[in-house]
């Protein structure tokens, strides 16, 4: 029996839906987000724990959805075309002149908020209710600076919005795996080594992953 996808926006039977993790304004939500940006917020989370990098992207992209809320949380991150020079940091490298630097403090928010989603979810999502507020809420009580708490809130969906994806795709590729031992499995005599059916299971990874 497969398992069944944690996350499935197109089902309104589940308990948990996409609307339910973003909220109201879960189409508009996705809309501000490019698919190259959301590719890129996959690969995060393929890592234990989020480098500094990565979170300066996650919070560059809080800075833009309240760019004109709270001007102060972000600094544009604008290189002229003929820069020869390196840029300074990853969040530069990849600006298109549409990225914003986030501030210190939205930074650190960005920081406990990381560290508060592996205390509070290991490496999966807890069931219980209303983790979005119980994960702002949590990072609010360590955060010494004044970052709003609806920012923060935005900041814990998108984190915890990466993290679902990351665990729908696992679970794609366990089924796809069950399925493949199950075929070879009818075929004693398959000249198919382990070693090539690993092979070929990473090779449908990458593609997999590229291709979603």
């Amino acid at each position: 029996m497969e398992k069944d996808q944690i996350l499935n926006p197109e089902s309104e039977e589940n308990t948990i839906t996409a609307h339910t993790f973003i909220g109201p304004h879960y189409h508009m939500y996705l809309s501000d987000t490019s698919t190259a940006c959301v590719k890129l917020l996959d690969e995060f989370e393929r890592k234990e724990k989020i480098n500094d990098e990565a979170l300066k992207y996650i919070a560059g992209y809080e800075a833009y959805k309240f760019k004109n809320e709270y001007r102060s949380l972000r600094d544009k991150c604008s290189l002229p075309v003929d820069n020869v020079v390196a840029p300074h940091d990853w969040i530069e490298f990849f600006s298109r002149e549409g990225l914003l630097t986030p501030s210190g403090e939205l930074l650190e928010a960005a920081r406990i908020l990381d560290a508060e989603i592996y205390t509070m979810h290991g490496t999966t999502l807890s069931k219980e209710k209303h983790i979005f507020r119980k994960l702002a809420e949590k990072t609010m009580l360590k955060l010494s600076s004044s970052v709003p708490y609806e920012v923060v809130l935005c900041l814990s969906r998108t984190r915890t919005y990466i993290r679902l994806r990351d665990m729908n795709k696992k679970i794609s590729f366990q089924n796809f795996q069950a399925k493949m031992n199950k075929k070879l499995s009818k075929f004693p005599n398959c000249k198919m080594k382990k070693n090539e059916l690993r092979k070929f299971n990473i090779k449908y990874h990458n593609i997999y992953i590229i291709q979603s």
